[in-house]
């Protein structure tokens, strides 16, 4: 973070113990002293937005006058123990991050677990699961000892560094614990050989319906203000890409608080810290789509790529509860669009996928160090929107918009995580 004319600021995050953190004594407050904040580094542009959209909601009192003048609106918040109405104000918030691989770490402790489960759900993976294969069988097919078998089950996804030194993701589809054998779509580049390590992913997925004690609580201070925000869970995850050459990865959140309160800071700053190990994510790698049924492997060559999840909430239980208004929050619906920038791909062939419905597995990797990436799976993606073609610099490129089906892995071999037939998937190297 640069140095400005406000000499500076600070992001922490904290996981709420009770949706939006409401005073056990007072309903019109909100009580974080036990909750324990934790500093990251987002970048400043975004950062700052903690602070901007914020609306005091206000009740328009529908009276009418002799004089045909307006009323004056009457706060919407509890009173306070001044008999005074209480402040809470609302807006959305973004924080954009330098996307971090996760590898030697235990990800269920890393703050970018907080994020990504305050509003999908997520399989935390302890740092360094591996699987050592013990014998080459086929590109979808590899085979581990007996004491290795039980760390990877249909909805893992797994990471295996081919012969080019970049690491590839594949979906577990199904695990034999007789022949030791676990079957992967889609296809690696190549049959992994005896002695190679294939490391098992910690996951996020969509989880509709879900509650529980995952909102957060983010604190944005700078040299002049500060700004509470609780009861935040994301309504928006996208995957962007910055940097000059644009393949730094960028994750990006849209939070919609249930209370949020500015203040003036008068403390010294918190250093920021990192989401994950520090290690960036990059677009590097090849971007591939698999058939459905055999897992056949085919490479994109893409010139760009970007994501987009879409979060529904609904707020739960009564609006009279506390000045968070809501008891909790659930995540209704989950949508993930992925757009795909081809590099001289025949538009012919993106036509027919939409004509026909046709549906492939995509794979969209980040490359951090070797054998510390991410991806992003969609099992089934199909075409939702397909716009003309961009002529560029004499050069003609085709976008097209996928989204995601139901997925066809169900398999129940093996022992399923939460995340089996989950229909998209984002993947970090644990």
């Amino acid at each position: 973070m640069s140095a400005g004319r406000l000499g500076g600021q600070d992001v922490a995050i904290a996981v709420e113990t009770t949706t939006g953190s409401p005073s056990a004594t007072d309903y019109a407050a909100v009580d974080v002293a036990a909750l324990t904040f934790n500093a990251v580094k987002p970048t400043r542009a975004s950062s700052s937005g903690v602070a901007e959209s914020a609306t005091i909601p206000l009740y328009n009192v529908p009276s009418v006058s002799t004089s045909g003048a307006g009323q004056v609106p009457e706060v919407e918040a509890p009173y306070d123990v001044s008999d005074d109405p209480a402040i809470r104000e609302l807006g959305e918030f973004g924080l954009t991050f330098k996307a971090e691989a996760a590898s030697g770490l235990a990800f269920g402790s890393t703050r970018l677990k907080e994020l990504l489960g305050s509003g999908l759900g997520v399989v935390a993976k302890p740092a360094n699961t591996t699987q050592t294969v013990t014998a080459a069988v086929s590109a979808t097919v590899y085979e581990v000892g007996a004491g290795d078998i039980g760390d990877a089950n249909p909805g893992d996804v797994v990471a295996w560094v081919g012969a080019s030194r970049m690491t590839e993701f594949a979906l577990v589809e199904s695990v034999n614990v007789g022949t030791n054998r676990v079957t992967v779509r889609p296809a690696f580049s190549a049959a992994p050989q005896v002695g190679d390590v294939v490391r098992v992913c910690s996951v996020a997925y969509p989880e509709i319906g879900s509650l529980g004690a995952t909102s957060l609580a983010v604190r944005y201070r700078d040299r002049a203000r500060y700004v509470l925000a609780t009861g935040c869970r994301p309504n928006a995850i996208a995957l962007n890409f910055g940097g000059d050459d644009t393949r730094t990865a960028e994750l990006a959140f849209t939070f919609a608080p249930l209370f949020k309160e500015t203040d003036v800071n008068a403390v010294a700053l918190d250093p920021p810290a990192n989401l994950a190990n520090g290690i960036a994510l990059k677009r590097w790698g090849e971007a591939v789509y698999g058939d459905t049924s055999t897992g056949a492997r085919t490479v994109a060559t893409l010139r760009s790529w970007s994501a987009n999840i879409a979060l529904g909430l609904d707020n739960v239980g009564s609006a009279t509860t506390s000045i968070v208004g809501a008891a909790d929050v659930e995540t209704v619906s989950a949508q993930v669009t992925v757009s795909l920038t081809f590099a001289n791909f025949a538009r012919n062939t993106l036509r027919d996928w939409l004509r026909l419905g046709s549906t492939y597995t995509w794979v969209l990797p980040l490359q951090g160090q070797e054998g510390k990436g991410a991806c992003l799976i969609i099992p089934a993606g199909y075409v939702s929107e397909l716009p003309g073609d961009t002529i560029e610099d004499e050069r003609s490129y085709s976008t097209v918009t996928i989204s995601a089906a139901s997925s066809p892995y169900t398999s129940t071999t093996g022992t399923p995580t939460a995340a089996a037939g989950a229909y998209f998937l984002l993947a970090f190297a644990s």
